[in-house]
Protein backbone atom coordinates (compact mmCIF):
# COMPACT_ATOMS: atom_id res chain seq x y z
CA UNK A 1 0.00 0.00 0.00
CA UNK A 2 1.13 3.64 -0.56
CA UNK A 3 -0.66 7.06 -1.30
CA UNK A 4 -1.28 9.21 1.93
CA UNK A 5 -3.63 9.16 4.86
CA UNK A 6 -4.63 12.93 5.12
CA UNK A 7 -7.19 12.45 7.97
CA UNK A 8 -5.52 13.18 10.82
CA UNK A 9 -6.43 14.15 14.69
CA UNK A 10 -3.64 16.95 16.14
CA UNK A 11 -2.33 13.57 18.06
CA UNK A 12 -1.79 11.94 15.15
CA UNK A 13 -4.71 9.68 15.24
CA UNK A 14 -6.12 8.25 11.69
CA UNK A 15 -10.08 9.78 11.90
CA UNK A 16 -10.66 8.91 7.95
CA UNK A 17 -7.97 6.36 5.73
CA UNK A 18 -10.38 7.49 2.65
CA UNK A 19 -7.86 9.25 0.09
CA UNK A 20 -8.08 12.09 -1.62
CA UNK A 21 -6.80 11.61 -5.28
CA UNK A 22 -6.17 14.92 -5.88
CA UNK A 23 -4.32 15.36 -2.87
CA UNK A 24 -2.03 12.53 -3.64
CA UNK A 25 -1.01 14.43 -6.99
CA UNK A 26 -0.58 17.75 -4.62
CA UNK A 27 1.41 15.84 -2.16
CA UNK A 28 3.69 13.98 -4.75
CA UNK A 29 4.30 17.77 -6.45
CA UNK A 30 5.18 19.38 -3.44
CA UNK A 31 7.61 16.83 -1.95
CA UNK A 32 9.35 16.59 -5.66
CA UNK A 33 9.60 20.59 -5.60
CA UNK A 34 10.94 19.73 -2.19
CA UNK A 35 13.41 17.49 -3.41
CA UNK A 36 14.78 20.03 -6.40
CA UNK A 37 15.30 23.14 -4.63
CA UNK A 38 15.65 22.68 -0.80
CA UNK A 39 17.64 19.71 -0.77
CA UNK A 40 17.25 16.00 -1.47
CA UNK A 41 16.43 14.37 1.11
CA UNK A 42 15.72 10.71 0.55
CA UNK A 43 12.63 10.59 2.97
CA UNK A 44 10.69 13.17 0.39
CA UNK A 45 11.65 11.42 -2.32
CA UNK A 46 10.24 8.06 -1.72
CA UNK A 47 7.04 9.61 -0.42
CA UNK A 48 6.43 11.48 -4.03
CA UNK A 49 7.46 8.01 -5.10
CA UNK A 50 4.80 6.41 -3.25
CA UNK A 51 1.66 8.92 -3.91
CA UNK A 52 2.59 8.33 -7.80
CA UNK A 53 3.12 5.06 -7.34
CA UNK A 54 -0.62 5.38 -5.67
CA UNK A 55 -1.97 7.13 -8.12
CA UNK A 56 -0.57 5.24 -11.55
CA UNK A 57 -1.93 2.01 -9.88
CA UNK A 58 -5.13 2.77 -7.97
CA UNK A 59 -6.58 6.21 -9.29
CA UNK A 60 -7.38 5.93 -12.78
CA UNK A 61 -10.45 4.31 -13.87
CA UNK A 62 -10.65 2.44 -17.61
CA UNK A 63 -11.77 5.36 -19.40
CA UNK A 64 -8.74 7.52 -18.41
CA UNK A 65 -10.38 9.30 -15.88
CA UNK A 66 -9.46 9.86 -12.33
CA UNK A 67 -11.44 8.93 -9.29
CA UNK A 68 -11.94 11.66 -6.74
CA UNK A 69 -11.84 9.77 -3.55
CA UNK A 70 -10.52 5.92 -2.97
CA UNK A 71 -10.23 3.31 0.17
CA UNK A 72 -6.95 3.21 1.85
CA UNK A 73 -5.88 0.23 -0.29
CA UNK A 74 -7.19 2.02 -3.41
CA UNK A 75 -10.47 0.81 -4.36
CA UNK A 76 -12.76 3.24 -6.31
CA UNK A 77 -15.48 5.14 -3.92
CA UNK A 78 -16.21 8.32 -5.68
CA UNK A 79 -15.54 9.66 -9.57
CA UNK A 80 -16.37 13.46 -10.17
CA UNK A 81 -18.20 14.60 -13.24
CA UNK A 82 -15.69 17.81 -13.61
CA UNK A 83 -12.80 17.83 -15.62
CA UNK A 84 -10.43 19.35 -11.77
Amino acid sequence: MAGIITALDRDGTILDTDKSVWFQGRAAWMLSTLVDTVEPREEWLNAARSCIEFLQTHCLAADGKMYFTVTREGAPLRMRRYVF
